[in-house]
């Protein structure tokens, strides 16, 4: 809940939550009961909750908390508080991605595999975390150093190419590629999660 005149600007982000795009790597199904669920195509997981709902709810406790910390605000603090946050995120999709290479590829397309977990996938893992860095830089940049103040600006959502068009950390991510992982069509998506180059027992 937000507090009168205090955070109410946060509701365009609650609204944006409710209408945020699904990541790249997950999509929207409907069970026998009618029950809407989302599925991700890499780890094979399912849920009933939107896969941007976390990433929204530690948005607004993070700037809620920045605001308290800082009142009056001071926009190089506030710079540093965001600048830390994207670099905190950043760490975790470069822990998540270890393991991961690619792209191969296959005589269908490209594909991405992970031999830790023996997972091939169709979806660059790359591109779900980098939209997740775009909203969270957007939706902090509007918040906390540009203040909300523009209601034109915050109609837009964090996917408008306009505000991802705004000066943004170079945060780059990439996936291991070693000298021998030159592929032929032998080794294709679904044989790749049989290779013994996996070293699974």
């Amino acid at each position: 809940e937000f507090e009168n005149g205090k955070d109410a600007d946060l509701k365009w982000v609650v609204h944006e939550a409710f209408e945020a795009p699904l990541p790249v790597d997950w999509t929207e199904h409907v069970d026998a009961e009618g029950r809407v669920y989302f599925f991700n195509q890499i780890s094979e997981e399912s849920t009933w909750s939107h896969p941007m709902d976390g990433v929204y709810r530690e948005l607004i406790a993070f700037i809620k908390r920045v605001r308290a910390e800082d009142a009056p605000p001071q926009p190089e603090r506030l710079a540093d508080k965001v600048r830390e946050h994207l670099l905190e995120v950043h760490q975790r999709a470069l822990t998540h991605l270890e393991g991961w290479s690619g792209p191969y590829v296959a005589e269908t397309g490209q594909y991405y595999f992970n031999e830790r977990l023996r997972l091939s996938t169709w979806v660059s893992p790359i591109d779900g975390w980098e939209y997740e860095l775009a909203v969270r830089h957007s939706v902090l940049y509007r918040c906390l150093l540009a203040g909300c103040a523009s209601p034109e600006e915050t109609t837009q959502p964090s996917t408008s190419p306009d505000l991802l068009m705004m000066p943004m950390l170079q945060l780059p991510l990439g996936l291991a590629r070693r000298e021998d992982d030159a592929q032929s069509s032998s080794r294709s998506f679904y044989t790749a999660r049989e290779s013994p180059r996996s070293g699974a027992s």
